[in-house]
């Protein structure tokens, strides 16, 4: 079954972006290290000299900042590898689930640049630049607090620049998740993941549109899950057509997933029943992609996989949330909330906006009274 097959390449795919992400925080931890060592090294933490550590915070941020551009090199090689890999697996998993060669898997032309301007309207360095330059403005504002409270920390019996390393690094008591370390190495974890997820949409997308010939429409496939988001709680089960247009229903796409930071949605994409499917214009356009003549006549639409391409019912979100206790879905939606949707029979659907944005309680209450 397509379902099925999508699903295992989804979740290869998931542990592949995880490991990426993983490796990239790394490298970003080991520049923020050398850079908190710089400044612990020119910084004299005996005597409070605001121009002198101004200076030194400067030139100190600026190689911060500089080391960001082998970061960006990566992650956009790393998308256009994405891009390719995600384009060619998404249609041999298509033909493996009909149980026929009729999409074809190579992607039509490179994908250069795959991820630029590619997320919420900007382009991947300035992503990074903005969690850079956000660092180095809090690591800034700590030393200064630390050197202007040196005296009550002396008298506590704590040095200034162990002050300094608690705040930045973090406190072993506490794993050091409470330092801006912590912060700083989940941004471009998050950063790094959605510019992966991103890609492979991107990939699986620009195959739907290459074959919409075949492919009727895509359904939004949301985790079922109690970290899932209002936005991908909604979506999930609804369809498009392949270049967005609501099918059934009035909600905005609202652009592909990644609808959000770290958003795990997929499209899922739904073949065309065999009967609206014309065979000889369907072989006249495999031989357009490059199928040899065997392939062509080997081809056939499975009419059954066609007509079950589509998720069950209880692979949506509502319909999960239907199965879980009564305890269970007031902590993903509310008390409140749930009890709207549970007495007027809605969907999570019916909790965006004609946007697709969440609607805040007080909008659901009025709008459901």
């Amino acid at each position: 079954m397509m379902y099925d097959e999508l699903m295992k390449l989804w979740i290869d795919f998931d542990k592949y972006a995880t490991a990426r992400s993983v490796y990239i925080s790394k490298k970003g931890e080991k520049a923020f290290k050398l850079y908190i060592k710089e400044i612990e090294d020119r910084v004299d933490f005996e005597r409070h000299k605001p121009k002198k550590n101004k200076g030194i915070l400067s030139k100190a941020g600026k190689r911060f900042k500089e080391s960001f551009d082998d970061i960006v090199t990566i992650v956009l090689s790393d998308a256009n590898e994405v891009y390719d890999n995600q384009y060619r697996l998404t249609a041999k998993a298509i033909n493996k689930g009909v149980g026929s060669p009729i999409i074809l898997s190579k992607p039509p032309k490179k994908h250069v640049d795959s991820v630029d301007s590619y997320l919420f309207g900007a382009q991947p360095d300035e992503h990074f630049l903005d969690i850079a330059s956000k660092t180095v403005e809090s690591v800034g504002r700590n030393l200064t607090d630390v050197m202007v409270s040196g005296t009550l920390n002396e008298s506590l019996g704590v040095s200034a620049i162990a002050e300094f390393r608690s705040r930045v690094i973090g406190k072993a008591a506490l794993r050091y998740k409470d330092g801006i370390l912590a912060k700083y190495k989940r941004d471009i974890a998050t950063l790094a993941l959605t510019a992966s997820n991103k890609a492979a949409n991107d990939a699986a997308s620009k195959v739907y549109k290459d074959n919409s010939d075949i492919i009727g429409k895509v359904q939004w496939l949301a985790t079922l899950d109690k970290r899932t988001t209002p936005i991908c709680m909604g979506r999930s089960g609804l369809m498009w057509t392949v270049d967005g247009k609501p099918i059934g229903h009035n909600l905005s796409i609202g652009g592909m997933p990644p609808a959000h930071y770290r958003c795990r949605s997929r499209l899922l994409p739904v073949i065309k029943p065999s009967n609206q499917i014309d065979e000889n214009e369907f072989k006249n356009k495999m031989k357009e992609r490059g199928f040899s003549d065997e392939e062509i006549k080997a081809a056939k639409i499975n009419r059954q996989a066609s007509e079950n391409s589509t998720a069950p019912s209880n692979l949506t979100y509502n319909g999960w949330l239907k199965t879980l206790s009564k305890d269970e879905q007031i902590a993903i939606l509310g008390e409140r909330k749930r009890k709207i949707w549970k007495e007027k029979g809605l969907t999570t659907a019916d909790l965006l906006d004609n946007s697709g944005n969440p609607m805040t309680l007080s909008e659901i209450e009025n709008k459901y009274k």
